[in-house]
């Protein structure tokens, strides 16, 4: 009887590994730590209860893995230079976009003067 919720377990979280196919600004544009959180306290649920469902272990601790790896790609695309090196006509385009910006700025300023 004890091997039936195992026989019934859903499979490992095959669907957060998923977006590693993908770039890395495809899956979201502001991820941050917490969906980590519950899978994190999950695993130390599933190690502690007894017996240990190390099932249920396996699942939270590949979620959470992905998660960090997730994170991780995210930094390194937006923060680190990834984009730049990605694509170095958005960064090309970014700067005309700022000269123009400033360049209506003074526009309004001198309008403002006259």
């Amino acid at each position: 009887m004890a091997l039936w919720p195992a026989v019934f377990a859903p499979p490992p979280p095959l669907p957060t590994a998923l977006p590693f196919v993908l770039p890395p600004f495809v899956p979201s544009t502001l991820p941050f730590p917490a969906p980590t959180n519950p899978s994190l306290v999950f695993m130390r649920f599933a190690w502690r209860v007894q017996p240990r469902n190390y099932l249920l272990f396996a699942c939270h601790a590949t979620n959470a893995s992905a998660q960090v790896v997730q994170v991780g790609r995210w930094v390194n695309y937006w923060k680190f230079g990834g984009r730049e090196k990605k694509h170095p006509e958005l960064v090309a385009a970014d700067k005309v976009s700022d000269k123009v910006g400033q360049g209506v700025e003074k526009v309004k300023e001198l309008a403002g003067k006259a």
